[in-house]
């Protein structure tokens, strides 16, 4: 993105939910996404990951095994007196990929705010990009969020 072209913010989530989609390199990208999308946009990115036979947690790159772990829809669990869904465990490569992914989701906002500080969204994106913030004079500690709140 060049630095004096301006992007919307559905601009914005479309390109982050892409990069999500290729996998992300760190946390850091991840968290700063999650400034960004709500809890339906990376419902949307976990679906199509799985889809895509990838581990539908962004930050992993492993595929997904070629036979399901369990046969069955579901699981019941006697010690917690619960009934799990097992459709949802076989688009990740591990266990720990689905907690992590369930922690994100719900981390995140259930509706995306439309007022974005435009600004700090060009910083999360070139956070996405090859770009070293250092040599762009952008401050690495710098608060990712991106929504205006008016006192």
């Amino acid at each position: 993105m060049a630095k004096d072209q301006s992007i919307s913010g559905l601009e914005a989530v479309h390109e982050i939910q892409l990069h999500l989609l290729d996998g992300i390199r760190d946390e850091r990208q991840l968290i700063s996404s999650g400034s960004l999308i709500s809890q339906s946009g990376y419902k949307d990115v976990v679906t199509e990951r799985s889809i895509s036979n990838i581990c539908s947690y962004p930050l992993c790159r492993n595929p997904l095994p070629s036979e399901p772990r369990r046969r069955g829809r579901y699981q019941s669990s006697l010690k917690e007196h619960r009934v799990y869904d097992l459709q949802e465990t076989n688009g990740f490569w591990s266990a720990d990929c689905l907690i992590n992914s369930r922690a994100f989701a719900g981390s995140l906002q259930e509706e995306r705010c439309s007022f974005l500080n435009h600004a700090k969204l060009n910083v999360i994106l070139s956070l996405f990009d090859d770009v070293d913030l250092a040599h762009e004079g952008l401050e690495m500690n710098v608060d990712l969020s991106v929504f205006k709140f008016e006192d």
